[in-house]
Formats: structure tokens, C-alpha cells, sequence
């Protein structure tokens, strides 16, 4: 429970003669003040709290109220069944058990002559901005149902049967009718309960497939089509089938029924009421485990299961986030999101930036579930097997999502080993980025003479070679390779740099303080922002060129005088934190000339504002711009 006011909050943990029994004070601990996005906060970390405090008015936070104070039983509340402007559109009753019959509809028949047709939904919810996964969702659009139709022949129905490719926007789904309306929303990205609640409207109107825009189709390995039915050896590797075998139930007594599958897959026929129940379910709290196991079950295609689940969490960030247009190198096999979730202020910005760097590197990437007790997160299933191992990069630390620089020296840093070393001599390469470098810059490898950490850095993420370099690292038991927190894996690695040998540091080094490196490297994209967005240039040359007196006001800030004696300033450049650098610039006149505010993102750059002048009036006045 969220406590908003200090009052009952104060009372509770130091009233005597409050009329009801007052639990230990540490169980409404930590407070938080001045926390203006509470979803931030990993209530996970603090297992004990019952109540967490914040500010309310003193922390802007009304908008986040507004975004989520919602009625939880909005069906059945006499004020909000009425209400009819719902983000997504109105309410219509759930049918009574009478109209959902016993048996379900039968799949659809408009193709004639009794063919059956199978539609395959996918979302983008995107609402014109951003660019769509288009190369994982044509796999399903074209090369599935073309494979599955052929393998449908060889079953011996008689009854053909026809694959259509539905992708549902934003536009076509609002002001629509909806059994849980009041669960979803266009103001701020659903999460993955409210995507799987509107996946299965979807599927009780049209019937068919559900398959996440992350949910990668394979064509080498042979899979069933959905209405075939499986046989015991393949049913688990199988695309979901609608008549088969499944999560509720076997044989042709259920025929029709929701079925979850890996990748979060889900299918059922029109009408089902099989998915009426689970809607219930879990608009009311409770757990469909069938769904919500296969909703987090990372898979890949080395495991034959015929699909790959990218991320694991299904179209809460593929149907949402701008994907990249472009392809790059990346001599790995797989990608580890394995950051725990103590680390979850930055966990969903991590979450985000591998999602979108398995897409343009075309390697797949997995978000193994932590240990329900433990929290630990294996890693074995993933990192070993017959062969000797995978080629990977297991991502501990979700600070990986903001060093950008870091993350693309990869492959060179990768390449660079493999011609030292040779593919198969070298173990383990731990990613580290190091400031306050003294008259050092840039990226290196080097062999650790100890297994210690720097004291300035962060070590993100470590990459395992194959060969069995896994094993060699932490031995034969699977269970040793497991991730609790990044500090304890990385040091792991570390501590084997004599014992195997192979062990190697792969750093960015950078000679300022982490503040001040910020705003240095910010630099150039901010003359390049006024320059695409303005047509205007600041007058950064003396900086640029160091020709002009540069004075560290601490704590990651930096002027520039044109003169010795500190009496002309040019500019002014502050870092916030957080990736975001104020920058402003005066003329000889002592008149301002521009100024920004540049927020850095893990994938790209937004000029949160921008304001440029001409004798002494705004000529130019823009905001949130990408660049």
C-alpha cells in the first residue's frame, strides 16, 4: 500500500492509543520523498515493507496519480459501469454461462468451400511514432503461413486451410467495446497483464493466434500449424494448436480452448469460453499460471522449440519502443538480460535498449526469470550445453543500457581477442567502463593482474566465450552459473583470472569524473541539435578548440571565459544526472544566444527544449525534439 500523507503514516508507527494493533516500525519503511515516478522503485527490494510514503503535491506527482488511481472493480462499481469515455472505449457485459455454450465456435469458414481460416493477431501501438519490428513479424506474416499450410496438407484432412496476417494498431482498436475497458490505455504503455487481457477480446471476437511482436518465428526447425493436432513427442515444441493437445486440457473434448505456448504465444477459437474465464481471472487479480508461465518463458531456437522469445516480456516494450532500421556485427550467439531486481530503477530501460540491440544484431536475447525464493537468477540452461557452451554476453547491471559507447565497442573488443587469442583461447571478457583516468581515454583490453574491481567504474556485464569456458569458470555443476547480484558474478569471473587463465577486462576509459564526462561527450550532439533543429551555431569554438579558459565549477559543470581574467563567459554547460545537460551561451554583448536542455537516451537523443536569440528576442523555440 502506497501511504500520500504523513498523517495516518505518523500515526500508525508512533500513536499508543491508536484503536487497532501497530505492527514493527520497519515494516512501513523506506520512506520516499520527492520521487516523482513511484514505478520506478523496486518494491521487490524491500520485502518486508508494508507501506511505502512519498510526497504528493511537493513531488509533481498529481499526473502519475491521475495515470493510475484507477477503480479496480469498474464493472461492478455503480459509478464507473456507466461510464462510457474509457481511453479505449466502453464496457460490454461478459456473456452469462448460458450464451457461452458448452462447445465452442467453430473456426471461421468465410474463405468458401469449408476452408478453414486462421488469423494471426499481432499489435503495434505505436500511433504512427516509431519504427516496428518489421523483419520478426514478417516471419509470421509470410514465411508461417505458407509453411504451415503446406504441412497441413500432409495430414490427410480434407478440409483446406487458409493463414491471415492481422497486425491491430492503435487507431483500429480504439473506441471499441471490451470486457475489461477500463484495464487499458493509450496514455502511457500497457504492461504485459493488460496486453494479454486485450490479446484474449481479440481472440474471443476473431478466434486464431495471439503471438508477441517479440516472438520470433524459425522456419528451420518444422513446426505444427495451429488446428493440427500434435503428438506427444513434439506437442511442447509445437506453434499452438487449436483442437490438439494443450495448457487446458486433451483430446477433442477440448477442442477449441485457450491454449498458452512458449513465447507467450496463445490461441483459441471464436466464442471460446475458455477465454471468458481466464478474462475473469485475471481482471479480478487472480493467476492463470498456464498463461502467465508461458507469458515469461524464455526460449530459443537452440532448444527447438521452434520459436525464439526475445526479452520475455511479450509486447510490453515490442509493441511500444522505435526500433532501429539498420543491421550491425555482433559476433556473439545470445544475449543474457539477467539484472537483478534490486537493479530495477534502470531494469526496464535495460529491458528496452537489448531488445532493440537483438533486433539490429539479429542474436537472440533471453530474460531468464529469477528463482521465486532465492531471487537468483541460472544461467546454465542457457550458457552451457553439449557442444561446449554458447558464444554470450550476460548483462548483470542495467547501467549497461546508458554506456552506449561501451555496448558498440563490442564487437571490435570481441574481434580483437579472437585475433590476440585465437576463437578458443580466451574464457571470459568483463566489460568494465572506468573514469577519472588521468591522461588515459579510450577503449582498451587488458588481462587483470588481480581479481579486483576498480573503485571509479562499473562492471555491467561479462561475455562467456564456448569451448567450455562456462565450466572452466565456475565447474561442472550447472547450478554454480547463477546470477544474485552483479557484484558477486562479476567478482566470480575476476577471481579466476590465474586459475584458468583466459580471462580478460575489456574497459572505456575516460579522464574526467562521471559527471564531467557527461558533459563533455555531450558536446558535439549539442552543436549538432541547434544545427539540424535551428539552423543556428553555437559558439562553442573556444571550447572546442581549447582556446578559451575553461573553469570545472564542480560536480559536473563547466564555464567558458573568453578572457583570463574571467570577466567575459561564453557558456555555460551543467550535467543533471540522469543523462540530461543544461547547456546556455552568451554573446559579446552580454545578451544571451542560445540554450537547451539535452536529455541523452541508452539509443538516442530528445531536446527536451531549446530556445535560440536574436538581439535579444526568441527566434527559435522548440521542444522535445529528437535528434
Amino acid at each position: 500500500e502506497w501511504v500520500t500523507g504523513p498523517l495516518a503514516f505518523t500515526k500508525v508507527l508512533i500513536h499508543a492509543d491508536m484503536p487497532f494493533t501497530r505492527p514493527p516500525t520497519h515494516y512501513f519503511y523506506p520512506q520516499f520523498h520527492y520521487i516523482p515516478n513511484p514505478d520506478a522503485i523496486s518494491l521487490n527490494a524491500f520485502p518486508d515493507s508494508l507501506a511505502f510514503q512519498f510526497g504528493y503535491t511537493c513531488s509533481g506527482l498529481e499526473g502519475w496519480v491521475a495515470a493510475n488511481n484507477r477503480c479496480r472493480r469498474a464493472t461492478k462499481c455503480p459509478v464507473h459501469r456507466r461510464k462510457t469515455d474509457w481511453e479505449f472505449g466502453r464496457f460490454r457485459p461478459f456473456p452469462s454461462a448460458s450464451s457461452s455454450s458448452s462447445s465452442d465456435t467453430p473456426p471461421n469458414d468465410r474463405a468458401g468451400a469449408g476452408t478453414k481460416v486462421v488469423l494471426i493477431h499481432q499489435f503495434d501501438l505505436r500511433g504512427g511514432d516509431g519504427q516496428r519490428p518489421e523483419r520478426w513479424m514478417s516471419g509470421w506474416r509470410s514465411s508461417f503461413g505458407a509453411a504451415a499450410a503446406r504441412e497441413w496438407a500432409t495430414t490427410g484432412d480434407p478440409t483446406p486451410i487458409q493463414y491471415e496476417y492481422k497486425l491491430w494498431t492503435l487507431g483500429e482498436l480504439l473506441n471499441g467495446e471490451y470486457f475489461c475497458v477500463n484495464v487499458y490505455r493509450r496514455s502511457r504503455p500497457m504492461d504485459a497483464t493488460a496486453l494479454t487481457m486485450l490479446a484474449l477480446e481479440l481472440l474471443y471476437d476473431h478466434g486464431g493466434v495471439y503471438i508477441p511482436s517479440s516472438t520470433v518465428y524459425d522456419p528451420t526447425y518444422r513446426t505444427l500449424p495451429p488446428f493440427a493436432t500434435p503428438t506427444p513427442t513434439n506437442a511442447l515444441s509445437s506453434i499452438p494448436t487449436v483442437g490438439g493437445a494443450g495448457a487446458y486440457g486433451n483430446g477433442a473434448e477440448d477442442s477449441g480452448r485457450l491454449k498458452a505456448f512458449p513465447g507467450g504465444i496463445l490461441s483459441a477459437t471464436r466464442g471460446s469460453a475458455s477465454v471468458v474465464e481466464a478474462l475473469k481471472a485475471l481482471y479480478d487479480g487472480e493467476q492463470v499460471e498456464s498463461v502467465n508461465e508461458y507469458m515469461r518463458t524464455p526460449s530459443v531456437s537452440m532448444e527447438k522449440v521452434g520459436v525464439e522469445s526475445v526479452g520475455g516480456e511479450g509486447d510490453a516494450l515490442a509493441a511500444y519502443i522505435d526500433f532501429p532500421t539498420w543491421t550491425r556485427w555482433l559476433p556473439l550467439e545470445l544475449i543474457i538480460n539477467a539484472v537483478p531486481a534490486a537493479n530495477a530503477t534502470l531494469s526496464n530501460v535495460c529491458d528496452e535498449v537489448l531488445l532493440s540491440w537483438s533486433y539490429d544484431s539479429n542474436v537472440p536475447c533471453v530474460k531468464p526469470p529469477p528463482h521465486p525464493k532465492s531471487n537468483a537468477i541460472q544461467l546454465d540452461k542457457f550458457v552451457l550445453n553439449e557442444s561446449g557452451g554458447v558464444r554470450c554476453i550476460v548483462v548483470t547491471d542495467g547501467e549497461f543500457a546508458r554506456l552506449r559507447v561501451l555496448r558498440d565497442a563490442v564487437p571490435a573488443m570481441v574481434a580483437e581477442l579472437d585475433e590476440k587469442c585465437g576463437e578458443g583461447g580466451w574464457k571470459a571478457m568483463v566489460l568494465c567502463c572506468e573514469w577519472g583516468c588521468e591522461g588515459e581515454s579510450g577503449i582498451s583490453t587488458y588481462q587483470p593482474a588481480m581479481g579486483v574491481r576498480a573503485p571509479n567504474a562499473v562492471y555491467p556485464a561479462v561475455i562467456l566465450n564456448k569451448h567450455d569456458s562456462a565450466r572452466a569458470l565456475f565447474g561442472s555443476h550447472g547450478n554454480a552459473i547463477s546470477v544474485v547480484t552483479s557484484e558477486v558474478f562479476v567478482d566470480a569471473v575476476l577471481e579466476k583470472h590465474g586459475a584458468c587463465g583466459g580471462v580478460w577486462v575489456g574497459v572505456h576509459k575516460l579522464q574526467h569524473s562521471r559527471e564531467l564526462s557527461e558533459v563533455y561527450t555531450s558536446l558535439h550532439t549539442i552543436q549538432y541539435a541547434f544545427e539540424k533543429l535551428a539552423n543556428h551555431a553555437p559558439p562553442m569554438e573556444l571550447l572546442l578548440s581549447g582556446g578559451g579558459f575553461v573553469e570545472d565549477m564542480g560536480g559536473g559543470g563547466l564555464k567558458v571565459f573568453r578572457d583570463e581574467e574571467r570577466n567575459s563567459l561564453v557558456l555555460e554547460v551543467r550535467g543533471e544526472g540522469e543523462g540530461r545537460v543544461m547547456f546556455r551561451a552568451w554573446n559579446d554583448d552580454g545578451g544571451l544566444n542560445c540554450e537547451c536542455k539535452l536529455s541523452r537516451g541508452p539509443r538516442s537523443d530528445v531536446v527536451e527544449w531549446m530556445r535560440v536569440y536574436y538581439n535579444h528576442q526568441v527566434v527559435f523555440d522548440g521542444h522535445n525534439k529528437p535528434i
